[in-house]
């Protein structure tokens, strides 16, 4: 059973016309990811009751905040318009801006890219350069 969102959250219909969103994870939870073609997500996504996911402006944020000084990690594209209505939400999280929370497992079905994020030892990746700025060609390997 899915928990149910928060009073708070908007629903898919009336989320920010931001295109993608991304979802940051190391190469293990990618490994998995690919394998199963389905991933309930970190251990924070299964503590907080969905995955938590960042649109092309708050990439950068979400690496600072949450994945700093890991080496390499992937960015996984994903396009809403491929996800079941009613799973993704936006809610107010950091500094009250609001974020995309996917309710529910992420399937490769509604992945359409992924990019390697590589930094040297103990720093933290950078977004690839590009991010958000019209075709995701540019910025990221389409799966």
């Amino acid at each position: 059973m899915s928990p149910t969102p928060p009073s708070s959250a908007m629903p898919h219909a009336s989320a920010p016309a931001s295109g993608w969103v991304y979802k940051i994870c190391t190469p293990a939870q990618r490994s998995v990811l690919r394998e199963n073609g389905l991933w309930e997500g970190s251990l924070d996504d299964v503590r907080d009751g969905f995955v938590h996911l960042s649109t092309a402006a708050q990439v950068p944020g979400t690496l600072t905040k949450h994945f700093a000084g890991q080496g390499a990690l992937w960015l996984v594209v994903v396009d809403p318009g491929l996800l079941p209505a009613g799973v993704l939400r936006w809610e107010r999280s950091r500094g009250g801006a609001l974020f995309p929370h996917l309710y529910g497992a992420l399937s490769m079905g509604v992945v359409v890219g992924e990019h390697q994020l590589m930094a040297e030892d103990g720093q933290t990746p950078s977004p690839p350069a590009g991010l958000g700025e019209g075709a995701p060609e540019a910025a990221v390997r389409m799966v």
